[in-house]
């Protein structure tokens, strides 16, 4: 959930996170196998490409409304 007022360097933060984590649980999946462990890794990748949406929608409209 997003925090109000939160410093757009902070959101930026973790957008770069987020990107590494999806990296990491991608070259994750290309090493494993099992249908319970790709279940798990399509699960996580997709809540972090659900939160990396939700910072870039942040981060645009801090952009939008002139807040850095």
């Amino acid at each position: 959930m997003p925090e109000l007022h939160r410093p757009i360097e902070e959101i930026e933060a973790r957008i770069s996170i987020v990107r590494q984590n999806l990296l990491e649980l991608t070259e994750e999946a290309t090493g494993d196998t099992g249908a319970a462990f790709e279940e798990h890794i399509a699960e996580e990748i997709a809540k972090q490409e659900e939160e990396l949406k939700s910072l870039e929608e942040e981060r645009d409209a801090i952009r939008k409304g002139g807040r850095t």
